[in-house]
């Protein structure tokens, strides 16, 4: 785990699971997404961003929001790496409800990479948009 994470994120993790309470969880997490906030507003933020949108995803998963780095994840999926495309669409999957405005925002990206003649960025896409998109 800690081979593609930084030890921050693995010592995270370890303390969450070392919790012997919801409250001392709680305030953990309350402590990572105050963390998050300033990280994502630091210069050069974007050359760990994809640790950053795993962490955010973390603190989403525990019950405790993130709204403020949504649009990180949707910037991410326009990334040329396939990695960092993946992970944008899989925190996108987890962040956004049908009817967020930031979905908007995705449609182009969608659409270009079910274009692409990478197959590995249509099936992406195609992930992205049987969670994101509704019927009509």
């Amino acid at each position: 785990m800690t081979h593609h994470m930084s030890r921050e994120f693995a010592e995270l993790v370890k303390a969450v699971g070392d919790c012997k309470s919801k409250q001392e969880e709680d305030k953990i997490m309350l402590k990572e997404v105050a963390v998050l906030r300033v990280r994502l507003s630091e210069k050069g933020a974007a050359s760990r961003m994809k640790e950053l949108c795993v962490r955010m995803m973390y603190c989403e998963m525990l019950g405790h929001p993130v709204d403020f780095g949504y649009i990180h994840a949707v910037n991410m999926t326009q990334h040329s790496s396939l990695v960092e495309k993946k992970v944008g669409y899989l925190a996108a999957c987890l962040f956004l409800e049908e009817g967020s405005e930031l979905l908007i925002l995705l449609v182009n990206t969608l659409q270009r990479d079910l274009k692409s003649t990478n197959p590995w960025e249509v099936c992406a896409a195609l992930s992205a948009v049987t969670r994101l998109i509704g019927p009509e």
